[in-house]
């Protein structure tokens, strides 16, 4: 299976230096996207963040990397 590393996104959004506006629903959010393999083939990673608490807003496999399915990952964050 797939595991989510908090360490890793933490990463991510430390190398974004983002901070949401505050409250529950933050303002701003930190989004990367990692290839990773499994069993010898490369899939996207997806994954937003909320920047101060580090919770895993939304994550995703997906198996190529487009335009279009960064924009399926986002309208599905927005949700």
């Amino acid at each position: 299976g797939v595991r989510r590393s908090r360490v890793a996104v933490h990463n991510w959004v430390q190398k974004a230096d983002l901070q949401p506006a505050g409250g529950e629903s933050p303002d701003r959010v930190a989004v990367d996207q990692k290839a990773i393999r499994i069993n010898d083939e490369q899939y996207w990673l997806y994954a937003a963040v909320d920047p101060e608490t580090n919770r895993i807003l939304h994550s995703r496999l997906f198996p190529t990397y487009t335009i279009p399915i960064a924009r399926e990952f986002l309208t599905e964050l927005a949700e």
